[in-house]
């Protein structure tokens, strides 16, 4: 009975030490993790000094899926402030299939996917991820890619 109750804590200690060695770069609340596989790349238009498009592939470390959205994508500087971005789950430029005016309200999860709105991430398997922003005058630039829902920030080099 004492050797159980002293694997039980010992189990319990583990977890907890786990979790505070996670924080806010380990896992989301529901234990899946993103990380970039591979340095991405940042491309800096010669006419355009302060716009940035930033691309590279975002790797699923956790052992089950994830689900992102470019709805809950934030880039962030380093006083935690957003700037203005746009992000795609794509490696390739892609329209839209509507009209501003005419989008459907709740758009279809398909052609979501097919603009890379959406996209679910299996274990140990990677999505493009391409961000673009400018940088205000005056302003500071983006440092971290929070990806929303909890999950951990992507650093931008």
């Amino acid at each position: 009975m004492k050797l159980r109750v002293a694997l039980g804590a010992v189990a319990l200690l583990v977890v907890l030490v786990g979790v505070a060695v996670a924080g806010p770069g380990g896992a989301s609340s529901d234990g899946a993790t993103v990380a970039w596989s591979g340095a991405p790349q940042v491309y800096k238009p010669p006419t355009l000094p302060r716009d940035r498009v930033m691309a590279g592939r975002v790797r699923n470390t956790s052992l089950r899926d994830v689900d992102l959205a470019v709805a809950d994508i934030r880039l962030l500087d380093a006083d935690g402030h957003p700037v203005r971005s746009t992000a795609r789950f794509l490696a390739a430029y892609a329209r839209g299939l509507y009209p501003p005016t005419q989008r459907p309200k709740t758009p279809n999860p398909n052609e979501q996917r097919q603009l890379g709105e959406i996209v679910t991430i299996r274990p140990n398997q990677t999505a493009p991820l391409t961000v673009s922003w400018r940088v205000p005058p005056g302003g500071k630039p983006p440092v971290l890619v929070d990806l929303g829902r909890g999950r951990p920030s992507l650093r931008i080099p």
